[in-house]
């Protein structure tokens, strides 16, 4: 991975216009999501504890809630605010009263590296991909 030191400290990750190489699945404990900001877009990838990958918007539509820091069961994620859960491979809101989830289609290459398929339309800068453990809009950003 060719990856550079980006604004605010980040990791900016290189692209390609259809695919983002987030980096070594192993950075995703078995169980747990990370975020990772991909142009603009905060992206949420999840890692089951049987090591199926999913990923979603970053963010509850509920009240923004940060859905990495979130409980996964199954195929799964509860919103560490308000418990709202989400399917993770439909985004279908599995509670009520809340939006369904954007998706993206993500695998892991031959190399154990994560790929995350995101459109033209979610990325307003170049493409790239840093990630962002404290990826709240209001928080500061801090180094991984």
């Amino acid at each position: 991975m060719n990856a550079t030191p980006g604004r605010r400290g980040l990791l900016e990750i290189p692209a390609t216009p259809e695919r983002v190489e987030l980096g070594p699945v192993e950075e995703i404990p078995l169980g747990g999501g990370r975020t990772f900001v991909v142009g603009e877009e905060a992206v949420a990838v999840f890692r089951t504890r049987v090591g199926r990958l999913f990923a979603t918007q970053a963010f509850c539509p509920h009240a923004r809630g940060p859905l990495a820091d979130g409980m996964i069961g199954g195929a799964a994620v509860l919103c560490p605010l308000h418990s709202f859960a989400f399917d993770l491979e439909s985004g279908r809101c599995l509670t009520g009263g809340a939006a369904a989830l954007r998706s993206y289609p993500v695998s892991v290459d031959a190399d154990g590296q994560i790929q995350l398929e995101v459109p033209w339309s979610a990325r307003r800068r170049p493409p790239s991909a840093r990630t962002d453990k404290a990826a709240r809009p209001d928080a500061p950003a801090t180094a991984s």
